[in-house]
């Protein structure tokens, strides 16, 4: 059985495409492309369940055409739409971080060089052009943003982002 713990998302299907059961999805990174990459992974009904991939095509760098094993019909698709993709925690390493949905960071601790342990990052703002980790400190919520400049590195296993953040930015 698949866990949540084990997988991470890597995009979402967003329609339908002919009648054969064919499947455009939003996919923004090259781990499809992997040869050892067989399966999307889909919640359905709680439980995370594979879908072997039949045969796929590029049709731009963030969106792919898919046709998954079992799935033939337009009615077969419909159930499926809108659904979040993932992938096994296996591919991380293949995938930059950037190319990650950021609502995978959401529960991870919060490491800054200087300060220590920040707290748990409680949501992800994506509304501003500059995208907010929102963490939950002992007694105030921090944000901070989210951004390769400040990350040193992530611990996928632990759960743990470490930043190095400017002198004065947990304060604000």
């Amino acid at each position: 059985m698949i866990t949540e713990n084990q997988i991470f998302p890597i995009g979402k299907i967003l329609k339908q495409r002919g009648v054969r059961g064919e499947i455009l999805c939003e996919c923004p990174c090259d781990i499809i492309e992997n040869q050892d990459f067989k399966f999307f992974i889909l919640e359905i009904d709680g439980i995370y369940v594979p879908f072997f991939i039949d045969e796929y095509r590029i049709n731009s760098a963030e969106t792919v055409f898919v046709k998954l094993d079992g799935i033939d019909s337009e009615n077969d698709v419909k159930t499926f739409i809108g659904k979040k993709i993932f992938a096994q925690k296996k591919f991380l390493k293949k995938v930059k971080t950037d190319e990650i949905g950021l609502d995978y960071f959401i529960d991870f601790q919060v490491i800054d060089k200087t300060n220590g342990l920040l707290g748990k990052i409680a949501d992800i703002d994506q509304t501003t052009e500059n995208i907010l980790m929102i963490v939950q400190a002992e007694n105030k919520e921090i944000l901070i943003p989210f951004s390769q400049s400040y990350i040193t590195d992530i611990e996928h296993d632990t759960k743990t982002i470490f930043l190095d953040l400017p002198q004065g930015l947990t304060e604000l």
